[in-house]
């Protein structure tokens, strides 16, 4: 009686080690599919983002004789908007509402400011720029006109989450952005470890 109860043990427990054995490769089967995709998806990303800055180094390329798309003060007026707005601590989080009322429109501070001025949230956190490049060319009557590429790296409580890459398309009328659109946003996967 003991012999046909320890092979009926054994042969469960055998029947148990197969199925969990099967569903195991299953599952890693699925995750290695899952892996694979986010990969490729990680590819095209990166070579939708190496089309973007090729095409907005060819547009560069292409208004190079411009010195007002080269004005060194238009130039360093756009790039220190973009640091108050886009570069930020816990600390300065509000803050950087008030400082950019001088480079901005009341329009585009109406855009930038639509919900409201947000409150600080009680965590720690920093937004760092990365990557600033400005492709700007003249409009006539004094106005400039052209792309932003900014890439940025965000961090919350110490940890860092992948950097984004954002095209802007901009506007400048009599020294102040007048118009301010996000074209495209571009984020790196996140990579599970």
């Amino acid at each position: 009686m003991k012999g046909f109860i320890l092979k009926t043990t054994f042969v469960v427990l055998f029947v148990i080690s197969l199925f969990a054995n099967i569903t195991l490769g299953f599952n890693l089967s699925d995750q290695k599919k899952a892996h694979k995709q986010s990969d490729t998806r990680a590819e095209d990303l990166d070579n939708e983002l190496a089309n973007v800055k090729k095409k907005l180094t060819e547009a560069q390329n292409s208004i190079e004789g411009s010195k007002t798309a080269y004005d060194p003060e238009t130039k360093h007026f756009v790039e220190e908007f973009f640091k108050i707005q886009y570069e930020y601590t816990t600390s300065s989080y509000k803050a950087r509402f008030d400082k950019i009322k001088s480079y901005v429109s009341n329009k585009v501070y109406g855009q930038l400011t639509a919900a409201g001025v947000p409150d600080t949230p009680k965590v720690s956190f920093k937004n760092t720029i990365t990557d600033l490049q400005l492709f700007l060319t003249p409009s006539g009557n004094g106005e400039v006109s052209g792309l932003v590429l900014l890439q940025t790296k965000y961090e919350v409580e110490g940890l860092k989450n992948p950097k984004v890459t954002q095209v802007f398309k901009i506007k400048l009328v009599n020294k102040k952005i007048n118009e301010l659109e996000t074209v495209g946003t571009f984020a790196e996967p996140v990579q599970e470890s």
